[in-house]
């Protein structure tokens, strides 16, 4: 008790010694001096337990806006604030994108967070959705004001709670979009009350506006929602009321025929009081027994008086070391959650004279903190102009809007510049002139990487062939502007869909098997596919499709990248049809004939069967071409390879060989076969043609060679079957010869 006396302060000492002196020197009036001792030491007390109320509400204050702070800097995020569009698209994706800066909120009693959408509408980490657009929270928030919720029932998980809400703000706009909800279990209030030991006579209460007990020390929570006026006599309700209405103060009330005191003191951030309940000393009962004190001997008295003295000043030095104690333990309480954020923290005077700094900050940078507390911000600038850049963006943001946001570049320690997000709030300092709170986030790895993610998705826009990014079920989730242009669709059209919308039923289902079995073994894939745009118009593409990894390995992606080849295919179709067939008649030329000779001989070879070669000429052709002109020629040549086609079997196989003259090959067919096919060949060349309203008539001198008979080779059986072809002529036309 000594010890605990030595932190009184004097005034408290001088208090004590003179009441004694009193008390010692004037024993007749010991009534009148005991009483009055008794208001003195009544009203200091009540004083005491107003200060824990007010301290007691200050330090939860602090811990209330800590969290708001927190909030604040999670709300600043790029990805809630619709930097990157819609990128990220989904509420649930960017809950899941903030889960690696938020898990030091659990710490906190933050159990859940979800986003306010400025309809009203909150969205949960598991897709979930709730309508809370009615709701007097929800319309403050997305006003701009940061709201800290009374009790109430969550529709979500079924018990009482109270949330933190922030405002997010557009990030080149700054208007409002929505707001960040982090949830607490209403019984984590009960840490507030705590700080109070088994000892203290106080009892801690926080009510909110509508005077319901709300966190109390000695219960977890009022869940039945109890009001003042029914725990206590109707002598309390104006007591509860002046909690209510968030005034300050200290009043006696009766409990039970006891008598009590509460100090009482409003949470600025919320719409909650704290009270302090402790039991009031009955000084008009030791006032009436005045006639009783005057016959306790004088030495009694003095002895009483020294042990009230002595009580007094232990029951004072008690409250104050318990109360520093409390403050103590409230102060490392904060420092520790300032010390051990994720973003650095600075706070800064006017003149941006660095007054305060955390730990992650001092290793942002990489110097000490004995090196910044203390200097001008300059410091860590790259030189003095950015410095005063910097100075002069923020004075006009904190003017409009008291809060501001900043992407800057400064200079590491070691020389090397980065980049940092600054986010800040202004606040009035102890002395009364303005400062700012910074909270610091390093994003200079998110800078490099959005620096890439541009370069690449420029290139991607600007390449000259068409890009398209699948997930693994062939949603297409990317396409590139020439895509889109190609296929005549707008990238919302297509955005979610499967890309086989692209694809034609024409293509081959074994392309699409083959193509299937390479990007399921991880393997890329290059063929050709048939494609069809928007106006069902089909197009021959040449595709690679190669899939995109994770970091650790996994398949998440498909990247597609086509060229248009359908002129290119149809060019070289073209190369190839010239290159073998005949340009005016359609039959095969030399080339080709030679192709087909040389593999029919060969089968007939093998299988030892006979192959039939016809020489073809038109009689006085001619004279067609002088009469009636090349173009009546040229249109004759192709009725009279219509008619022969006609009359041909499957593995036949025309050729045109020069001006009107036509090489047939009948494979498997022997002299009387033969025989048989230029009979018809002569009829049917015979009948009359209709041209240009000209009718004319021809006929045709054949010669036949017969493999083996007639040789062995191409050039043999070819050059035996023109002889028997002038053998023909030679006989009056219009007939045929075999070769002899």
């Amino acid at each position: 008790m000594f010890n605990r006396m030595k932190t009184l302060n004097l005034r408290q000492i001088i208090l004590i010694v003179f009441s004694v002196l009193i008390i010692l020197t004037c024993g007749t009036l010991f009534s009148i001096t005991t009483f009055q001792s008794n208001q003195i030491l009544l009203t200091q007390n009540n004083e005491s337990l107003l200060k824990l109320a007010q301290q007691s509400a200050r330090t939860i204050d602090i811990q209330l806006q800590s969290r708001l702070i927190l909030l604040e800097t999670l709300a600043n995020n790029p990805i809630l604030r619709g930097k990157y569009g819609d990128r990220v698209s989904t509420m649930p994706e960017k809950l899941s994108l903030l889960s690696g800066e938020c898990q030091h909120l659990e710490q906190l009693g933050i159990k859940r967070l979800g986003i306010i959408n400025n309809q009203g509408i909150i969205h949960y980490p598991d897709g979930k959705t709730l309508y809370l657009g009615d709701r007097e929270h929800v319309k403050k928030v997305l006003k701009g004001e940061n709201i800290i919720t009374d009790i109430l029932l969550s529709r979500y998980a079924q018990h009482l709670i109270f949330s933190y809400l922030v405002p997010i703000r557009d990030y080149q706009t700054g208007s409002i979009i929505g707001a960040l909800v982090a949830a607490s279990d209403a019984v984590k209030l009960n840490e507030f009350t705590q700080f109070h030991n088994e000892n203290t006579l106080a009892t801690a209460y926080i009510i909110d506006h509508n005077g319901t007990i709300i966190a109390h020390k000695n219960f977890s929570l009022v869940s039945s929602k109890r009001s003042h006026t029914e725990l206590y006599d109707t002598s309390f309700s104006p007591i509860a009321r002046a909690m209510e209405k968030g005034q300050t103060g200290y009043q006696t009330f009766t409990q039970n025929n006891h008598k009590l005191t509460i100090a009482y003191a409003p949470i600025s951030t919320t719409h909650w009081s704290i009270g302090f309940i402790v039991p009031n000393h009955d000084t008009s009962q030791k006032a009436n027994h005045f006639a009783y004190s005057m016959i306790i001997v004088f030495l009694v008295i003095t002895i009483v008086a020294l042990v009230l003295a002595f009580l007094f000043a232990d029951r004072i030095s008690r409250r104050h070391i318990h109360l520093k104690e409390v403050l103590e333990k409230n102060k490392n309480h904060f420092e520790t959650i300032f010390n051990n954020n994720a973003a650095g923290i600075v706070m800064t005077d006017s003149q941006c004279t660095i007054l305060s700094i955390n730990q992650r900050l001092c290793e942002i940078f990489g110097y000490t903190k004995e090196e910044l507390l203390h200097h001008n911000c300059a410091v860590i600038h790259c030189n003095q102009g950015s410095f005063e850049s910097f100075k002069e963006l923020y004075s006009h943001a904190i003017e409009r809007t008291s809060h501001v946001t900043l992407e800057y570049q400064f200079k590491h320690k070691k020389g090397h510049y980065l980049w940092c997000e600054f986010f800040g709030k202004s606040l009035v300092l102890e002395d009364g002139t303005q400062g700012i709170l910074w909270s610091v986030i390093d994003i200079d790895a998110r800078k490099y990487a959005e620096e890439e993610s541009f370069r690449l998705s420029q290139a991607m826009a600007q390449s000259p062939v068409s890009m398209l990014i699948t997930d693994l079920n062939t949603n297409i989730l990317y396409a590139n502007p020439i895509l889109l242009r190609n296929t005549g669709y707008a990238l919302e059209d297509i955005y979610g869909k499967s890309a086989h919308i692209l694809t034609s039923e024409k293509t081959p289902q074994s392309t699409l098997d083959t193509m299937w079995s390479y990007l399921n073994e991880g393997r890329n894939w290059k063929g050709e596919l048939i494609y069809q745009n928007k106006d069902g118009k089909e197009y021959i593409v040449d595709v690679t499709i190669a899939p995109i990894y994770s970091v650790n390995g996994n398949i998440i992606n498909y990247l597609t990248i086509t060229e248009d080849i359908t002129e290119k295919k149809y060019a070289q179709e073209r190369i190839n049809y010239l290159a073998n067939y005949d340009h005016l008649t359609g039959v095969a030329n030399r080339m080709q004939l030679a192709n087909h000779f040389n593999h029919l001989l060969t089968i007939a070879k093998r299988n030892q069967e006979s192959l039939a070669v016809l020489f073809l000429d038109l009689d006085a052709f001619k004279n067609v071409n002088d009469t009636y002109g090349h173009t009546v020629g040229d249109i004759l040549l192709t009725m009279i390879a219509k008619r022969l086609q006609s009359l041909m079997r499957e593995q036949d196989i025309i050729a045109r060989t020069g001006g009107d003259e036509f090489v047939i090959l009948l494979p498997n067919t022997p002299k009387t076969g033969a025989q048989k096919v230029v009979e018809k060949i002569l009829l049917t060349i015979s009948k009359p043609y209709e041209i240009q309203q000209t009718t004319l008539t021809m006929s045709l001198s054949i010669g036949i060679s017969i493999f083996p008979d007639d040789g062995s080779t191409m050039d043999t059986l070819i050059q035996n079957a023109d002889h028997a072809m002038y053998q023909s002529k030679s006989l009056g036309r219009n007939t045929f010869n075999f070769f002899q």
